[in-house]
């Protein structure tokens, strides 16, 4: 950078040199921590990020006393959806290095979407980690008067600013998939709107394909999930003329049809095609009662061959129907195929023609014999090469049953098919959950199935720490252990601590409802935030699943997440600069992260004794000359504190699930500091007196207490107490209960 000689801006503290990167207040991070900034000029965003070419620009980066590098990440607090991730920071301009026009250095290569990076380095030996990647959105010029210093302000979002600009829809699924085969010689979809004249193709330059005879009901019905709403044919043909085609001794022709349960008129000819060589059309012919035949004919419409009827018993069912035919020597081989499109097995009848010879499809006619009823039609489609009738399977059920994993589940083949990098973080076992299963694959815009994914599984989909979209999955967010901790008590935290009471997260009545299908109501009664406590908070869900099994879970799941009785603390503030030994790592948190609040009971006095667990929602850090300030968005830990199995032997973790008693009560009053507590079991099983389930904590009268031993196999029994839990006076007849029980997950 030039005119500044070697002050801030120049050879001194902010850059100059050989070594890259703005020296990262060196009374934070040492002289070892570093801040560096760079542009990937002219980089194909369509192609993985390794093979971008990075430039440092730390250098033109304006960083005083007011202004500096500002990164958000992540969720408010207690949004549902994640926020595209942003970050804002200011460039000398001197050089033009960021203006349009031939004047720039850059040019052409200043514009939107090119990818920007910031990378600190705390000093500690293990490196740079990203703080923020993301695309620019704008360059905006302007010229500070003080030091006529021309300056460019720079904005840059992470992918999913640019996803929720794209209201384009996701075609559906097996439209994707047939526009996408190259194969494919001519294909009308015919998912053409309410007022449409014709099916149009969807190839381009190809020929629609015509209503000749009566008018096609347009967008009527949406049986096919795979599909959007196709036409039903009442006494209606459909005409469509494929485009010339080099031939390759085999074609197939397939079609979707919904037939009416009452099945149709006996001889109505479902398609008619018309190809060069021996016979001059084939005819699918429906029969009285669901049965199908394959029917030839010459140049003249003399009968050659009438292959049926066989009891396909098609009535009342949606299908994918085929007929495929390949030259084989001196004959034919042929079949004709029904496909249930919700899977299973199809059936086929197959033969061979002797001395006949293939030529290509040149015309198809949908019921040619203009005598349909109610028969609803689509994805006609000609391909030159016979393919498997299972190929598409998953596609023709619109991946209904896909898995939520990390990979190979909806999440990671939807970003594969739409070029948007992905990056998973969590276990992706399953264990055949209805709660790990998708319903269908409707067509709809890409975040918006992002984020019906996000919902049934229940992690956090964001942006900002890599290249694309990063997902902690529902597995990363339980029973986390802490990835840092603030100790309030050593001034750790900055600013104020300000836990809040209130009712934004109640929910004790939740009613889920599968797309299409049925509701699941789950109420928490009687519960200490139970809806004859506190009154009803309802909430109501409808989520993507494959089966209503899963509703249920889902429902009990939510008010689990909804009564979980304590404080919350939105907002937790650090002040790096004065807590420089936080900031290694500090940097390797993100949302979905757990942050433990220790010695919180020292400061304020409504926390208890043990550590405050909080799960990170989103944050926003902003860098100056003089200042490293974190805001952190939090959320209670709690609700995905889920249990888990002991270990044969000395297992007391955090996590593991114990059972409770129904009715337990103190026997006497004890005082502050106490080393024992009598305890008296009304209803249900007695306390464990084996000491490899020591230590445990309970809940006596609100109050949490660490039990070191028991005594007494019956009841009334002796805890032996660790006197520096004991911080109140213990009354008599207090309930006693296990302190904060793990919950089952989904």
């Amino acid at each position: 950078m030039t005119g500044y000689g070697q002050g801030l801006y120049g050879g001194g503290r902010y850059g100059g040199g050989d070594t890259p990167g703005v020296a990262l207040l060196t009374h934070v991070l040492g002289v070892d921590g570093r801040l560096i900034v760079e542009m990937a000029w002219g980089a194909d965003i369509t192609v993985e990020s390794a093979l971008w070419v990075w430039t440092d620009v730390t250098r033109d980066v304006r960083i005083d006393r007011d202004r500096g590098i500002t990164v958000r990440v992540g969720r408010s607090d207690e949004a549902s959806t994640t926020q595209p991730a942003a970050c804002s920071l200011t460039f000398d301009n001197t050089d033009s290095s960021y203006s349009l026009g031939g004047q720039s250095p850059n040019w052409p290569n200043v514009r939107q979407s090119t990818p920007l990076r910031v990378t600190i380095d705390p000093g500690d030996g293990l490196g740079g980690r990203t703080a923020f990647i993301g695309y620019v959105d704008s360059f905006t010029p302007s010229w500070e008067m003080t030091g006529r210093v021309p300056t460019v302000s720079c904005s840059a979002s992470g992918i999913l600013r640019r996803l929720g600009q794209n209201s384009s829809p996701v075609l559906s699924s097996l439209r994707r998939r047939l526009t996408t085969e190259a194969n494919v010689v001519a294909y009308w979809p015919l998912e053409d709107g309410s007022d449409a004249v014709y099916g149009a193709s969807a190839i381009q330059g190809a020929l629609p394909m015509l209503v000749t005879v009566g008018a096609a009901k347009w967008a009527t019905s949406s049986v096919f999930a795979a599909s959007l709403p196709l036409p039903v044919l009442d006494d209606t043909a459909l005409d469509g003329r494929t485009p010339d085609y080099p031939h390759t001794g085999q074609w197939q022709v397939r079609v979707l049809m919904d037939f009416p349960d009452d099945g149709l008129v006996d001889g109505a000819v479902l398609l008619r095609i018309y190809t060069q060589g021996t016979y001059a059309y084939w005819e699918l012919v429906y029969g009285t009662g669901g049965s199908l035949r394959l029917r030839a004919y010459s140049p003249r419409g003399v009968l050659l061959f009438d292959d049926g009827p066989y009891a396909f018993q098609v009535d009342g069912q949606p299908l994918r129907l085929a007929v495929e035919a390949t030259q084989n020597g001196s004959g034919i081989d042929y079949r004709f195929v029904t496909q249930p499109v919700t899977g299973g097995a199809g059936l086929f009848i197959a033969n061979t023609r002797t001395f006949s010879t293939l030529g290509k499809v040149t015309r198809v006619i949908v019921m040619a014999s203009f005598n349909s009823k109610s028969l609803a039609v689509g994805h006609v489609v000609v391909q030159d090469e016979v393919t498997g009738i299972f190929d598409d399977s998953d596609e023709l059920r619109a991946f209904a049953g896909d898995l939520i994993t990390p990979t190979g589940g909806r999440l990671s083949r939807l970003c594969t098919e739409n070029d948007v990098p992905y990056s998973a973080f969590g276990d992706g076992s399953t264990v055949g959950l209805a709660t790990d299963r998708m319903g269908p694959q409707l067509p709809d815009e890409l975040l918006n199935l992002l984020r019906a994914a996000e919902a049934v599984d229940g992690g956090i989909l964001h942006d900002g720490t890599d290249d694309g979209l990063s997902y902690r999955t529902r597995r990363f967010r339980e029973s986390r252990p802490p990835s840092f901790t603030i100790d309030v008590a050593a001034g750790q935290l900055g600013g104020t601590l300000a836990p809040v009471y209130d009712d934004q997260a109640r929910v004790n009545r939740a009613s889920v409802t599968r797309q299409e299908g049925a509701t699941a109501v789950h109420t928490d009664t009687d519960g200490p935030l139970g809806t004859a406590t506190v009154g009803i908070y309802d909430s109501s869900a409808t989520v993507g699943v494959q089966s209503d099994d899963a509703l249920p879970h889902i429902a009990s799941w939510l008010v689990n997440k909804g009564t979980v009785d304590g404080y919350r603390h939105p907002v937790l503030n650090l002040t790096l600069t004065e807590t420089p030994d936080l900031a290694a790592a500090w940097l390797g948190v993100g949302p979905g992260y757990r942050i433990d609040l220790l010695n919180a009971g020292a400061v304020s006095p409504e926390h208890p004794a043990p550590p405050v667990p909080l799960e990170v929602q989103g944050y926003e850090q902003t860098i100056t000359s003089s200042r490293w300030d974190a805001t952190i968005n939090c959320a209670p830990q709690r609700p995905w504190a889920v249990g888990k199995l002991a270990a044969d032997a000395a297992d007391t973790g955090e996590f593991v699930s114990r059972l409770d008693t129904a009715l337990s009560v103190s026997d006497e009053v004890r005082a502050v500091g106490a080393t024992d507590l009598v305890v008296s079991t009304h209803h249900g099983p007695r306390w464990t007196t084996d000491p490899d389930d020591w230590p445990f904590e309970v809940d006596v009268g609100g109050i949490p207490i660490t039990v070191t031993a028991v005594t007494g196999t019956s009841s009334p029994q002796t805890f032996t107490l660790d006197p520096a839990t004991v911080t109140k006076t213990l009354p008599v007849d207090a309930l006693v209960s296990l302190w904060q029980p793990r919950v089952l997950g989904l």
